[in-house]
C-alpha cells in the first residue's frame, strides 16, 4: 500500500533565507526534516515525544508527534519550495534526531535519510490534491486523495502502466477538467477564459471564446460514476459535456457531448500539451 504526506517547509519565526537554506540542504544532502528542537538528545522517538511533551505541551496528535512516530521506511513525503516546486521524497531510513550547528538547525532535528524521485515540478505537473494539501492544515499530515495517491506511485515506478484505454479513470478530476479544456481549444480554436474556472461557477467548469468570435462556450465534466443532469439549456451559450461514467441527460437541449475516444485520441496525438498529471500515465 502506497502511504503519501505532506511537510510544510515554512516553520514558524523562520525567515526566508533560513528556509531556503534548510530547502537546499533537504535536496542537496537527502533528507526530509522539521523542527520542535528539545533540550535533551533523545535517542529513541519515544524519548523524543516526552521531552516534547515537557518542552512544549504537545499534545499526542501533534504534527511533530506523527511526523516522528507514523512515517517509515518506504513512504512518500511532498514538500513545496520557496520557487513554488514541488519535489517527491521516498523515505529510506529510520526517524533520527540531530542537533546541527548550521543557521536552520532547530528547524530540522527530526531527520530522515530520504530519496528524492522527483524534483522540481511544477503546479501542473502535479496533483490538486497535493497542492491542496500543502496549502491547508497542519505541519505535517497523510495525503489521501485517490489521485494523489496514483501519480505518486507512479512516479515512484510502482503504478501498474495504463493503456488510453485505462487513463482517464486514474489522472483524477482536475486533471480530466485540464484535458477537456485543451481539447476543446484546440479542436474549436478557441481559448479559455481564467477568471472562468472557480468553484463559484457551480453549473460548468470553464468558459471558452472561439478566436473569431462568433460565440462563447462552457463545458461540464464529472468524473468517477457521476451523471451530468443538467443540459445547462439555462447558459445562452454552446454547450459541450463529459462524463466519465457515460451518464447524460435523455434530453440534451441542444447541448454537445464530447466523445470518450475523441479523448483518448487527442492524448496520444497532443502528447505535448498535457501537463504531468496526464503525461505521466501514457507509454
Amino acid at each position: 500500500m502506497t502511504t503519501v504526506w505532506r511537510l510544510k517547509t515554512k516553520p514558524g519565526g523562520c525567515d526566508d533565507k533560513t528556509r531556503k537554506s534548510l530547502l537546499t540542504a533537504m535536496l542537496s544532502e537527502s533528507f526530509v526534516a522539521t523542527g520542535w528542537h528539545v533540550d535533551s538528545a533523545p535517542k529513541t522517538v519515544e524519548d523524543y515525544c516526552r521531552a516534547a511533551e515537557i518542552h512544549y505541551g504537545l499534545k499526542p496528535s501533534s504534527s511533530v508527534k506523527r511526523f516522528a512516530r507514523e512515517l517509515v521506511e518506504g513512504d512518500f513525503v511532498w514538500i513545496i519550495d520557496v520557487s513554488g516546486l514541488y519535489h517527491l521524497a521516498r523515505i529510506t531510513g529510520p526517524w533520527s534526531y540531530v542537533q546541527d550547528g548550521r543557521s536552520f538547525g532547530v528547524y530540522a532535528v527530526n531527520r530522515y535519510a530520504c530519496h528524492w524521485i522527483a524534483s522540481n515540478l511544477s503546479a501542473a505537473d502535479t496533483s490538486s490534491g497535493v497542492r491542496n494539501a500543502l496549502m491547508q492544515g497542519g505541519a505535517f499530515c497523510r495525503v489521501k486523495d485517490a489521485a494523489s495517491i496514483s501519480h505518486t506511485a507512479r512516479l515512484a515506478g510502482e503504478a501498474v502502466g495504463a493503456d488510453q484505454q485505462s487513463v482517464l479513470e486514474l489522472i483524477g478530476h482536475d486533471a480530466l477538467e485540464d484535458l477537456v479544456g485543451l481539447f476543446l481549444q484546440i479542436a474549436l480554436d478557441a481559448v479559455l477564459v481564467p477568471s472562468s474556472s472557480k468553484q463559484s461557477t457551480a453549473a460548468y467548469e470553464f468558459v471558452l471564446k472561439r478566436r473569431d468570435g462568433t460565440s462563447d462556450i462552457v463545458a461540464q465534466v464529472k468524473s468517477g460514476q457521476a451523471s451530468i443532469t443538467d443540459n445547462l439549456s439555462a447558459v445562452p451559450c454552446t454547450r459541450y459535456l463529459f462524463s466519465l461514467s457515460g451518464q447524460y441527460p435523455e434530453d440534451l437541449n441542444g447541448a454537445n457531448v464530447i466523445a470518450r475516444a475523441e479523448l483518448e485520441t487527442f492524448m496520444l496525438q497532443h502528447r505535448e500539451l498535457l501537463p504531468g498529471t496526464i503525461r505521466c500515465w501514457l507509454h
